[in-house]
């Protein structure tokens, strides 16, 4: 089916899942063996499962569907959502979870050592271009 797929696959495989196929196939509620042949290109997932992978693998839903061969349900999404933006990553979503949970003060305290470690990286970056 699409090779854009299946190169999709195997780099969430390799970069997400450690090679685990029954990982992935887990994730995204597809049996080991649908998913060995949607890798080898035979078969392409379901919207659904499409949209699993988007979510396990913190990608663009549009970006999968249009992967799958599935570009009108892209475009459909997109029109009734606006254009993709690809989901928080899920240690990101943990550290806005934290970040939410802390009082102003210790808040207004991260943001101001965030602020001067950004000052220090683009002193350094700048440093090194001249």
């Amino acid at each position: 089916m699409s090779n854009k797929l299946s190169a999709l696959l195997e780099a969430v495989l390799s970069r997400q899942y450690g090679g685990v196929k029954q990982a992935l196939a887990a994730a995204i509620d597809v049996s080991g063996s649908r998913l060995g042949r949607v890798l080898q290109g035979e078969f392409s997932l379901s919207v659904i499962s499409c949209l699993k992978l988007a979510r396990a693998a913190g990608l663009s839903p549009s970006m999968v569907l249009q992967d799958a061969g599935k570009a009108e349900v892209a475009e459909l999404l997109e029109g009734l959502y606006g254009s993709a933006v690809a989901p928080l990553p899920n240690s990101e979503k943990e550290l806005l979870e934290r970040w939410r949970r802390l009082p102003p003060k210790s808040q207004k305290v991260l943001r101001s050592l965030i602020d001067d470690l950004n000052r220090t990286a683009s002193t350094k970056k700048r440093e090194r271009t001249a």
